[in-house]
């Protein structure tokens, strides 16, 4: 196995445990694009599973040694930011405007996993998890509302795909740019890769300027999460063909903004946010095939972010 499989375990041992309790579940999150996409190796393990399960999820789970659920109201996990006290003009010299700051703490304060959505329900991993803490479940509802369904045990179909599946892109270590299939581990279902983008531009959306900064993750998610490549042709990598031909219609926008085949030569005629707000106010409208069953807005920060021009 290689060594982006060898910390995939926390994923696999998860989906074993849930399927054999009649949860239904999914893998999302950074370790859905380490598998999909680009390779992330945070400390976090993020499923989606349906909501009347969940209670049955946090039940099977329970009963294994290598994890512990967390109902700690003061738990760093209760809140979006794992650094909430930590802000870049905090080190900053007002006078010289120099920046005074720990390339420890400029990390923490820059990580691109900074930010989370706040989970339905988490649990610690123990020591042996290594790199590994946080296991977090969230309600379909909250998620992936658009999603059909969330078959039940290692099953993969058109939005759907097991994490031992051969057509799964290849390792770092053999020219990818992710972990490869899992092949020494139990099957995981995730979103395919055009799939799980789309359900981050969908996120993204509805936490827009959310007042607890969660759109944080979704931006980095969007921005980052897929490509590593900004200074080559992309529409050579074959992730970003198979992401860019398998994208609906209305996100196709939004992709290109985001991502342009190659790098570009001439400054951008309006804000890269801009393609995804306009599919913001189609969701919000009722617009969208997605909009049914859309979840609740979170508070919002008004003083946050951009906005359309007021003609649009």
């Amino acid at each position: 196995m290689s060594g982006s499989n060898v910390g995939c375990w926390p994923a696999a041992l998860t989906a074993e445990m849930l399927d054999k309790a009649g949860v239904p579940n999914v893998l999302w999150g950074w370790w859905s694009f380490s598998l999909t996409n680009v390779y992330h190796p945070f400390p976090e393990v993020e499923f989606v599973v349906v909501d009347d399960k969940l209670d049955a999820a946090v039940a099977a789970l329970k009963t294994s040694n290598r994890m512990r659920f967390c109902a700690d109201p003061n738990c760093p996990e209760t809140r979006a930011d794992k650094y909430p006290n930590e802000r870049q003009p905090r080190y900053v010299n007002q006078a010289t405007s120099q920046h005074m700051i720990s390339p420890a703490m400029a990390a923490q304060i820059m990580a691109t996993n900074r930010f989370h959505i706040l989970a339905d329900q988490h649990f610690h991993l123990d020591a042996r998890g290594g790199r590994f803490s946080i296991l977090r479940l969230y309600r379909k509802s909250r998620m992936l509302w658009w999603l059909p369904e969330i078959p039940l045990g290692p099953v993969g179909n058109d939005d759907l795909i097991l994490s031992t599946d051969p057509s799964i892109p290849a390792s770092r270590e053999n020219g990818g740019m992710g972990t490869g299939p899992w092949t020494d581990l139990y099957p995981v279902k995730t979103l395919r890769a055009a799939r799980l983008y789309e359900s981050v531009i969908l996120l993204f959306c509805i936490h827009w300027a959310a007042a607890d900064e969660s759109y944080d993750v979704l931006d980095n998610m969007v921005s980052t999460g897929v490509m590593d490549t900004k200074k080559e042709d992309k529409s050579k990598n074959p992730v970003y063909v198979e992401i860019r031909d398998n994208l609906k219609p209305e996100f196709k926008a939004v992709w290109d903004s985001f991502h342009p085949p190659v790098p570009r030569t001439t400054p951008r005629t309006e804000n890269i946010n801009f393609p995804l707000l306009r599919l913001r106010k189609k969701l919000l409208a009722g617009e969208l095939s997605q909009s049914l069953n859309m979840p609740p807005l979170p508070l919002i920060n008004p003083n946050a972010l951009v906005r359309l021009p007021d003609i649009e």
